[in-house]
């Protein structure tokens, strides 16, 4: 189910190849096809389904493009240091490395004093989501300037953990840092000093 979701309703480079090989097929059938008047309309219909497969995609946004939508917000805020978006997006129950929801803020307002973050590249979202409680993979490289020093480069991979609130918004619960740069590492609080 996962891969029909994403080709129908996630993904506009799998569907154009599914409509491309959808088109292929039918240049190839027809010419075979019996009926005449099958044989007329199978191009027109072929490409209404198409048009309307393009339009469905455009109208429907999953979970999983939800909570991609709100890692966005949650980058950019960081990003653009606005205190107000984070708070919005962190949940009540946030919970990880003994932290709590205003544990972690007041970390990561700490944090937004001295680092500037810019020039952000997604490697990998992966997100899974499993009823109101998602995870996601989150694969990401980015310009760091410490304390207006010049700024450079690092990646790191995380795991960021959501669950959707009683308002249907989707909020992060945690987020666990699997490695910084190539070394594995447990904790985040050392770098929210």
């Amino acid at each position: 189910m996962s891969f029909l979701q994403t080709l129908f309703f996630e993904s506009r480079l799998y569907l154009g190849i599914f409509s491309f090989v959808l088109f292929a097929a039918v240049l190839l059938i027809r010419p075979r096809l019996e009926s005449e008047s099958f044989r007329k309309r199978s191009l027109p219909i072929v490409m209404l389904a198409i048009v309307g497969l393009f339009v469905l995609q455009t109208l429907v946004v999953t979970q999983r493009e939800t909570i991609l939508l709100r890692l966005d917000r949650f980058v950019n805020a960081i990003v653009e240091t606005n205190p107000m978006v984070l708070s919005e997006l962190v949940h009540d129950r946030y919970d990880a490395e003994a932290l709590d929801r205003q544990g972690f803020l007041d970390a990561l307002d700490r944090w937004m004093e001295r680092f500037d973050v810019y020039d952000v590249r997604y490697r990998k979202r992966d997100v899974s989501v499993d009823g109101i409680n998602a995870e996601l993979e989150l694969g990401v490289m980015a310009t760091v300037q410490i304390d207006k020093q010049s700024g450079q480069t690092h990646f790191g991979t995380w795991m960021i953990d959501w669950q959707q609130a009683n308002d249907g918004a989707w909020r992060i619960t945690s987020i666990r840092p699997i490695q910084i740069d190539g070394q594995p590492i447990q904790q985040m609080r050392p770098y929210l000093r």
